[in-house]
């Protein structure tokens, strides 16, 4: 198939995904060998296709095939964790929920992921609130705030569950999700004077925000003189950078091209600067959220890492219909002349930053304090080569937390060892040492598992009576977690699936499971995560010790090595 009958039959599946016919879009689908296709956003798209067919394994792999072509990470590891739980294939959902969360850590979304697996498992309902909680309070969605409502009322939690359907009223006003937190509110209180006068003035309201909506259309119409084609099609990243480039603004009055170097909206036409600062502030004026796209991305080489950059600009430009313009310019520059010199020239614009691993502390905290003070959704992309921001992930781990990671790199987690090279001596507390030798090559894997000391006298008198008492796994867990939280830990969605691993561990190696234990558990995986190095890298991905709230973070392999 050539290019030209591909895009024509790209455009016949786009065209019939947009008119509902999600089968005929799927018979296109199946005439394409996507293999051949680089574009990942594209790639997503037709993975929804076949998801919503319910051809799940050709929607993993489309997805795959994404995340190889564009390893951009989380938003295809989210997808993939999502479709197999869906198909029922949880072991497999776990193994894509834990690199989801390896590569976006502070990501609130894990704990919906980890809510939508542990109720395929059929985990009960005091189980499931915890990770929605967690999520909701970070992300406020009706829809996963109604699902909340309902557990609460489930495993009667009455108070819960009023205040959650309040807070979805208040929040969305209108909308099959208030309706339906009004109804499940009546099962235990009178609703308020204001939920009553919503319900029976509900015409009023809905005209009001038919008129809002048409108002926010009108002031966020996208230019009609767009074409992105282009650069998209090239497939050459030297070609990219260089067509890019050649667009550069060559008699912008107000920039010094020595100092940074303006790309226009890649091939759109645009008005000046100040034309469009004032747009993006009108838009703002109607905006509740601003949708920015801070990125450190990491790669092989600077090139990579300029079409990684490229990609992903494009790919948020074109979701939220933002047509802005984009700077480029290097550490080298910004550490001479300071971050405060370029500010009146980025304005309304996105930034790229090549060679960023190098940036002064001193530009790092002005580039901070300017992500704090945006007021327009432009963004700063921070671009360099694999390690090069270990000395900013280890000094500024805050400043690390503003960006999403974004890396091609894929580590060698596990090494050959050269058998008659490596001497392994054999620990106190090791319970069990399992040894494969296959060839030159050796595996070796351990349990240590310590059982909980008994306490000295005295300290038991003061214990409460239940200290020793035996628990099930999930009140064993919970009690673990709380514990946690009361020393200053927290713990990850990813972590506490290792949790229950660790249980399951103790189990069979016959340690009671008590408050006793579980605290011993705890200070263990404390322990751990304190002499564990400061910003440790895996996968691409930095890991801070502690969290913005200062808490030490217990990791997975503080429980399960």
């Amino acid at each position: 198939m050539d290019k030209y009958e591909f895009n024509i039959k790209a455009e016949q599946m786009r065209k019939m995904a947009e008119q509902g016919d999600y089968k005929t879009a799927m018979q296109i689908a199946d005439t394409i060998d996507w293999r051949r296709v680089r574009n990942a956003n594209l790639l997503s798209s037709v993975a929804e296709i076949y998801e919503y067919n319910k051809e799940y394994e050709e929607a993993k792999d489309i997805l795959i095939l994404a995340f190889e072509r564009a390893p951009v990470g989380k938003r295809f590891l989210f997808k993939l964790s999502e479709i197999s739980v869906e198909a029922g294939d949880i072991q497999e959902a776990q193994e894509f929920y834990k690199e989801f969360c390896e590569m976006s850590p502070d990501d609130s979304r894990q704990f919906l992921l980890r809510y939508k697996i542990l109720k395929a498992k059929g985990a009960s309902n005091e189980q499931l609130i915890a990770p929605l909680e967690e999520y909701t309070s970070v992300d406020v969605d009706e829809k996963w705030l109604y699902e909340l409502a309902k557990l609460y009322s489930d495993v009667g939690y009455e108070d819960e569950c009023v205040k959650t359907c309040d807070k979805i009223m208040l929040l969305f006003g209108l909308g099959q999700y208030v309706d339906k937190a009004m109804e499940l509110k009546q099962r235990y209180r009178e609703l308020s004077k204001q939920q009553l006068d919503l319900i029976e003035n509900r015409s009023l309201y809905e005209d009001k925000l038919k008129k809002a909506s048409e108002q926010f259309e009108e002031l966020n119409e996208k230019p009609s003189e767009i074409n992105i084609t282009n650069i998209r099609n090239h497939e050459n990243v030297s070609d990219r950078q260089e067509e890019i480039e050649n667009t550069s603004l060559a008699e912008d009055s107000n920039a010094d091209d020595e100092d940074t170097e303006v790309t226009e909206k890649f091939d759109s036409e645009e008005s000046d600067n100040n034309d469009s600062g004032n747009s993006k502030s009108d838009e703002n004026k109607v905006k509740d959220k601003l949708n920015n796209y801070h990125m450190i991305i990491e790669s092989k080489s600077k090139e990579d890492g300029f079409k990684i950059a490229v990609d992903e600009i494009k790919y948020f430009h074109d979701k939220y219909g933002y047509d802005f313009k984009v700077a480029k310019t290097n550490s080298e520059k910004l550490n001479e002349k300071g971050f405060e010199a370029f500010k009146s020239k980025i304005e309304g614009k996105d930034l790229i930053i090549e060679d960023a691993g190098s940036l002064t502390y001193k530009v790092v905290d002005e580039i901070a304090d300017y992500i704090d003070e945006l007021a327009d959704p432009s963004s700063i992309i921070l671009v360099d080569v694999v390690d090069r921001f270990d000395r900013m992930a280890e000094d500024r781990p805050l400043f690390i937390k503003k960006f999403d990671l974004v890396s091609d790199i894929e580590d060698d987690l596990v090494e050959d060892v050269q058998i008659n090279q490596v001497e392994i001596p054999a620990k106190k507390d090791e319970k069990e040492t399992i040894v494969t030798v296959d060839k030159s090559k050796v595996a070796v894997k351990a349990k240590n598992v310590a059982p909980s000391m008994p306490k000295p006298q005295e300290e038991e008198d003061a214990l409460p009576s239940d200290f020793y008492k035996e628990m099930d796994i999930d009140d064993f867990a919970t009690y673990a977690q709380n514990y946690a939280k009361s020393i200053d830990c927290v713990l990850p969605g990813k972590t506490v699936l290792a949790l229950y691993e660790r249980i399951e561990i103790m189990q069979e190696d016959g340690i009671a499971l008590n408050k006793a234990s579980a605290e011993d558990l705890i200070e263990e995986a404390a322990d751990k995560a304190e002499k564990s190095g400061f910003g440790k890298k895996l996968a691409g991905v930095f890991h801070p010790k502690y969290d913005k709230d200062d808490r030490l973070i217990l990791r997975e392999d503080c429980f399960v090595s």
